[in-house]
């Protein structure tokens, strides 16, 4: 670009004459590809309204009119160790691992002390009954805790939970329209072991 210091004497006989070679080199350039990549960098790396300017002091140096303003910017007085080394992508930092909550304890059926009896309910496995759902259930109805109600046997189509003597009465008549899932369950005292079908059990 065009500056306030004192203009430089031109031999335009002689620049006319480099020009011109220059004109003619190009026509037929020696190295074609080194040119072109040559050509590359430099439309990349100078902006479109520089590169008239770019050329001519280019030209200027390769006549010897200007000197490189500063050793550090001519390629050929950049030493090894100065060209700064791309630096090494920062590892991001481990992200923290989600702390897996450990797996809920099953509560174990209610072990209940001695002296429970048996009671017959009308609904089974293939009714999806849940043992836990049916304390619950008779609890509502009872006011007797879940906890005090025992061990569910799930056969198929009925099942039998063990309750304490003292509450056999109390869960009976309670039970009277006890409903699960819209259908009624009747709770009755379990007859004895040789009367009741033979069913693989599972006890809860």
């Amino acid at each position: 670009m065009p500056n306030d210091s004192a203009e430089t004497k031109i031999p335009e006989e002689a620049m006319n004459a480099f020009l011109d070679g220059i004109v003619q080199e190009l026509a037929s350039p020696s190295d074609p590809a080194t040119l072109t990549r040559v050509r590359a960098m430099f439309r990349k790396r100078i902006p479109l309204h520089m590169r008239s300017y770019a050329a001519a002091l280019l030209i200027m140096r390769a006549a010897g009119l200007a000197r490189v303003s500063s050793p550090k910017t001519a390629y050929r007085d950049i030493a090894p160790e100065a060209v700064p080394a791309k630096e090494a992508p920062s590892k991001a930092p481990p992200k923290p691992q989600k702390e897996v909550p450990a797996p809920k304890k099953r509560n174990p059926s209610p072990q209940l002390a001695e002296n429970t009896v048996p009671l017959f309910v009308s609904m089974g496995k293939r009714q999806r009954l849940h043992p836990q759902e049916l304390r619950v259930l008779v609890s509502e109805k009872t006011g007797i805790p879940p906890d005090q109600l025992g061990r569910v046997h799930l056969f198929d189509n009925y099942s039998f939970l063990d309750v304490q003597e003292s509450h056999v009465e109390k869960v009976i008549s309670s039970a009277e329209g006890l409903e699960y899932k819209g259908r009624t369950v009747e709770i009755k005292p379990a007859k004895k072991r040789g009367d009741a079908p033979a069913e693989k059990d599972k006890a809860e």
